[in-house]
């Protein structure tokens, strides 16, 4: 049975219970955010490899996920548990990293990562794209607020010979064409984000033809961009 996971309710889960209380004696902070940002939901890359979650906290915590792409890095599990001695008016930073599993599917996955601390659950979310992160062409989308359907074309005339892709990587990739007559350069890139010029043949037929171009990480992510020559 496929598990449907609802952001909406995440963001109501890790907001309304990621809190401070306090009393005569006491004094408890919890809260998490993330090197990708600070909101619950973090929308990560096909190649991305991981994250790190930083927790603020004056009280020991456990943290667990079901997903089976995403393990904690300390001990390569999907639970977690830190001890934390508890000072009145101190609040502990520990850094939390999680590692992802490439996604190679045609399909985004998503999961949370659940921590639970003095009884009570905050929650990050990580909903993890199948796609690169391509600048250039920018893509269009079925469903463009999930963020699925992404299809990455650009057209161009039938006497352009030069133009460019642009990416960001998170892990070295290549570049391979499906067809003679759009050439990319033959290379490795490292992670970063890349300018890319390609070169193609005229057109000189009276109908248009598509070439696809094809970004695969050594991780094995893969993302196709289509160029079609008018």
């Amino acid at each position: 049975m496929k598990k449907i996971f609802s952001l909406t309710a995440a963001f109501a889960v890790a907001f309304g219970l990621g809190s401070c209380s306090s009393d005569e004696d006491t004094f408890h902070y919890f809260g998490i955010d993330s090197d990708l940002g600070s909101g619950v939901v973090q929308y990560v890359y096909a190649d991305q490899s991981g994250d790190t979650i930083r927790v603020r906290t004056t009280d020991s915590f456990d943290a667990s996920t079901d997903a089976s792409w995403l393990r904690f890095a300390e001990n390569g599990s999907s639970t977690l548990s830190k001890n934390v001695k508890y000072v009145y008016g101190g609040i502990e930073s520990i850094k939390v990293p999680v590692v992802f599993d490439v996604n190679n599917s045609s399909e985004r996955r998503v999961t949370a990562v659940d921590f639970v601390a003095n009884g009570h659950r905050s929650t990050m979310v990580y909903v993890q794209l199948y796609y690169h992160r391509i600048l250039t062409p920018a893509p269009t989308f079925t469903n463009e607020d999930l963020r699925e359907g992404a299809v990455f074309s650009k057209v161009v005339e039938s006497s352009t010979t030069t133009d460019s892709i642009a990416f960001t990587l998170y892990d070295n990739a290549t570049l391979s064409s499906s067809d003679e007559w759009l050439s990319v350069p033959e290379q490795s890139y490292a992670a970063g984000t890349h300018t890319v010029y390609f070169n193609m043949e005229p057109n000189n037929t009276l109908t248009d033809r598509t070439a696809h171009i094809t970004l695969r990480s050594a991780n094995g992510a893969k993302s196709v961009i289509n160029i079609t020559q008018k």
